[in-house]
């Protein structure tokens, strides 16, 4: 048994994964295992993931027809014999002491979480975006509720965690049927078993680019995942109050309403603002009004620049 497992799921990856496991190997806690799972690729990612097992004998790979992030996730955490487990894409880096740092504050039932610093590749250089580093939990509101209330930039700090493999595996995994939000989905159902630990700075540098699974979705497209997923804890007897799914749901909209008026796709903003105000309780929660507000007045703002002039519904 090791302390550390990695899970490497890698689709179409040939390009990014050597440098990607690289910054894993080359971790200044070096008692892990890298176990990459080649999804069905169509590239060279199984030659590029053979040769970095024959280079360091902490790495091994698992050859799968495309099943899609969480079956190759799931498939990794099956083969898994650390007594924690970390997640890490095919295209996504570490720095130097992610894991030294994360198991300082590890324990059973402890889910450690890093900030991310975002970049995309231009002419073969690195472009800085922005960082996002872990929220603030509010002590006195449930771990459930802390993470259902997170706004989206804060998602991908999923693929920071460290995680107790026991945990993981308690909660079954990652759903197989989500093709996205799956990460948050995991991490509401550990917050129904694990408390969590931050480190205030970036651990993991997140790349952008144009093939991300979401780039062509709609923003109506990402509410409606994220509801699919608030309404499964609504029904499967999980022992979340209703009211905690009825307040994620709203702010699950509101979002969903803002990112749509900077996207200019006012129909979409104005059915998740009517959707979330549909809930009695929408309008008995602090900052509806405000928040409502700020986005018809953006949606206003918008209409008036004849640069961006859009017919009214």
């Amino acid at each position: 048994m090791v302390t550390v497992s990695v899970l490497v799921p890698a689709y179409n990856a040939q390009s990014t994964l050597r440098e990607t496991v690289e910054s894993v190997l080359k971790q200044t806690h070096r008692d892990l295992e890298v176990i990459i799972v080649n999804d069905g690729s169509k590239d060279a990612t199984l030659e590029v993931a053979n040769e970095l097992a024959r280079e360091d004998a902490r790495v091994r790979v698992i050859d799968q027809p495309n099943a899609g992030v969480g079956a190759a996730r799931n498939r990794a955490l099956a083969s898994a014999t650390g007594r924690y487990v970390a997640v890490i894409d095919s295209d996504d880096l570490w720095v130097e002491d992610k894991l030294e740092a994360q198991l300082a504050l590890a324990g059973e039932r402890v889910v450690v979480i890093g900030g991310v610093r975002r970049f995309r590749t231009e002419a073969g250089n690195r472009v800085w975006g922005m960082e996002t580093l872990p929220p603030a939990f509010r002590p006195d509101v449930p771990a459930w509720l802390n993470v259902a209330l997170l706004p989206s930039t804060s998602m991908v700090l999923i693929n920071t965690m460290l995680a107790p493999r026991a945990c993981v595996e308690q909660v079954k995994g990652w759903n197989e049927q989500l093709r996205t939000a799956e990460d948050w989905d995991l991490w509401l159902r550990l917050a129904c078993h694990c408390t969590f630990r931050f480190i205030e700075r970036p651990l993991q540098m997140y790349r952008k680019h144009s093939a991300s699974l979401t780039a062509d979705k709609s923003p109506a497209w990402g509410v409606e995942r994220h509801i699919e997923i608030l309404r499964a804890f609504a029904a499967d007897g999980s022992g979340i109050p209703r009211s905690h799914i009825t307040r994620a749901t709203i702010v699950r909209l509101l979002e969903g309403a803002a990112v749509a008026t900077w996207s200019h796709d006012t129909k979409v903003a104005v059915s998740a603002l009517l959707r979330a105000a549909a809930h009695p309780q929408a309008w008995t929660m602090a900052g509806f009004y405000r928040q409502t507000a700020q986005t018809v007045l953006d949606s206003c703002r918008f209409y008036v620049d004849s640069s961006r002039m859009r017919a009214p519904l």
